[in-house]
């Protein structure tokens, strides 16, 4: 009788959030490493879904396929609503209303997936807590920050 219950590689894809944490601080690792490197591409034309207003957008290729980072911006929600006037009161509960009050602020979202040649999401990464660190690798190698730091260390 063949064996009922799933392989350990198909669990781990279906619910494992500490497997999709792993596969994030490996891209994470590589990046840093030149092995995984990012290009920066066009943020108005990489738009995957509604995760917001992009606002930063990369890709890497990778064992043949395409990875594409997004960095978003939340929609705010609509002024007047209910939701909109909790979002104001939470960020300042006593200039609600008053003239001169800061603007809502808005956190970034994280989008990571495999796209096709034509950027159509083929699959996307679980939100995990790693998408911050693969980010800021992703700046870092964006940025030559290895290359300038050298630079100023051998100019000295």
């Amino acid at each position: 009788m063949p064996n009922s219950q799933p392989s350990n590689a198909v669990t781990a894809i279906v619910g494992d959030d500490a497997y999709w944490e792993k596969a994030v601080e490996r891209m994470t690792e590589l990046t840093r490493a030149g092995t995984l490197t990012w290009d920066v591409v066009d943020a108005t034309k990489a738009q995957m879904s509604s995760v917001g207003e992009v606002i930063a957008a990369y890709d890497a290729r990778y064992d043949n396929k395409i990875v594409r980072f997004l960095e978003a911006e939340p929609p705010l929600p609509m002024p007047g609503s209910v939701t909109a006037m909790l979002h104001d009161l939470a960020q300042s509960p006593t200039l609600y209303g008053l003239p001169g009050a800061p603007a809502r602020k808005r956190q970034s979202v994280y989008s990571l997936a495999l796209i096709d040649v034509n950027g159509a999401p083929l699959f996307a990464f679980p939100k995990n807590v790693e998408l911050i660190e693969l980010l800021a690798a992703i700046k870092y190698q964006i940025a030559g920050i290895e290359s300038f730091v050298n630079a100023l260390f051998a100019a000295a």
